[in-house]
């Protein structure tokens, strides 16, 4: 005959909530929004004559910029948050 065992509970997911992802999302695209706004800025302050060029390419690298250290700061608070969840339940 066989026993029967109390299944464990199933611990909480680490994954983050649908609130947390869509607002790393829209702080990724704020941040890529700025960091454009702010290389716009600098080579608009900088540049004397035709700077469609340097303008252009301010605004990517401003863009890329942004967009990539808030995602890294998000990718750190989403990992921390997770397992600050595991550790208190």
């Amino acid at each position: 005959m066989r026993e029967m065992h109390d299944e464990p509970a199933l611990a909480p997911s680490p994954r983050p909530t649908r609130g947390m992802l869509v607002a790393s999302f829209v702080a990724v695209v704020l941040g890529g929004l700025l960091g454009a706004i702010i290389g716009a800025g600098l080579v608009g302050v900088g540049c004397t004559g035709s700077c469609s060029t340097a303008t252009g390419t301010a605004i990517v690298v401003g863009g890329l910029a942004g967009a990539g250290g808030v995602g890294i700061v998000v990718a750190l608070v989403l990992r921390a948050r997770a397992e600050w969840r595991r550790i208190s339940r």
